[in-house]
């Protein structure tokens, strides 16, 4: 871990020290280059998800419990959780599933800043208050319902706050300490009910450690994730990618990864993978000890590129994107692994794309093709 932080820190060092960073005015919105939303072919794409997510749940009402409100509890509850969702998984047809996954993860990340964008067209610029509640109301909301990847809800609240003060500089600045207070609450809070407060035991202090040794990549799980006995392949990296890529991953879910061989060495063979294996622990399977950190390093090197690309937009959907790839990119070293930060990879990837579609759609339009 040490010699992970310390590669890392040299990488940021060095960037920041060769790089020329471009300032940019940050009261500046390009209303004009926001034409997206305004095409017929996205808003049609979202409704059409929402559509399709609404009547797998008629069908399908167990789908539901994909979706869960604030965070749902102990190890253990996420271990029975997830043994719910296999048990779904098996009485749904799997692209039915495997579909509304992706467009709920999917609508998890876009449809909050489309509402927010909407309330800032409409409201934000003759009644400013009135716009900011309606914004921190969705955050909130953002925050209170989880899918299983509990942090992405995090992430997202975080970077819709960022796009708020781009929006609007002068209200936030002044609240920006009042939402650091809220943020550490809600984190102590969510941290205190994951470690089962709840619960009769008395070691709640042995549970906290638990969970943060759990979710920051702590000393136990980076000795259980240099200690795995399997050997690392060519095939493997491959699984892992594969299982990392929306919908795709259903056509490889029987093929080993990473993520499968931590928790069977871990909990045993044919346990359930609850626990996330380190990526510095990751790096070390593939790479061996001296190139261990190489995925850490371009996890933050994509990370420092992606907040560049993020400061130099005015649009505020594709802003909101980058600002929480950054995010996510950032923190993968110490709460993620490989797996996930692809995974949320992909999920921006196809929105983008869909955000490009749309674009070429309204230009035909425009020039009457």
């Amino acid at each position: 871990m040490g010699y992970e932080a310390l590669i890392i820190f040299t990488t940021i060092a060095t960037s920041n020290f060769t790089d020329n960073r471009k300032e940019l005015n940050k009261n500046f919105l390009d209303l004009k280059s926001e034409s997206t939303k305004k095409s017929l072919f996205f808003k049609g794409t979202i409704f059409a998800m929402i559509l399709f997510v609404f009547t797998c749940l008629l069908i399908f009402p167990s789908l539901k419990n994909y979706i869960s409100f604030f965070i749902a509890g102990s190890e253990e509850e996420n271990i029975r959780n997830y043994i719910r969702l296999l048990n779904i998984r098996a009485n749904v047809p799997s692209i039915i599933y495997w579909i509304y996954i992706m467009f709920v993860d999917l609508l998890q990340i876009f449809l909050p800043i489309v509402l927010i964008e909407y309330i800032f067209k409409k409201i934000g610029r003759h009644n400013t208050k009135r716009a900011l509640l309606l914004s921190f109301c969705i955050i909130f909301m953002v925050l209170l319902f989880m899918t299983p990847e509990k942090a992405r809800s995090i992430q997202l609240a975080v970077s819709l706050f960022l796009v708020l003060h781009f929006i609007y500089p002068q209200h936030i600045r002044k609240i920006i300490p009042f939402a650091l207070v809220f943020v550490s609450i809600f984190s102590l809070i969510a941290l205190l009910l994951k470690s089962g407060v709840y619960r009769e035991e008395s070691d709640l202090w042995g549970f906290v450690s638990e969970t943060l040794n759990a979710y920051f990549s702590g000393p136990l799980n980076v000795v259980a994730s240099i200690s795995m006995q399997q050997n690392s392949s060519i095939k493997l990296i491959i699984s892992d990618i594969l299982n990392s890529l929306p919908f795709v991953k259903h056509y490889f879910m029987e093929w080993d990864t990473t993520p499968k061989y931590f928790n069977y060495s871990i909990k045993g063979t044919g346990a359930t993978v609850s626990k996330i294996i380190p990526m510095i622990g990751q790096g070390y399977f593939y790479f061996g000890f001296l190139l261990s950190p190489i995925i850490s390093i371009i996890s933050i090197k994509v990370a420092m590129k992606l907040e560049k690309i993020a400061n130099l937009t005015t649009n505020i959907f594709k802003r909101y994107l980058y600002i929480f790839a950054t995010i996510n990119f950032a923190l993968s070293p110490v709460l993620y692994n490989f797996n996930i930060s692809l995974s949320t990879f992909w999920d921006i990837i196809i929105i983008l794309i869909l955000m490009k579609l749309a674009d070429l759609k309204l230009r035909k339009k425009t020039i009457g093709i």
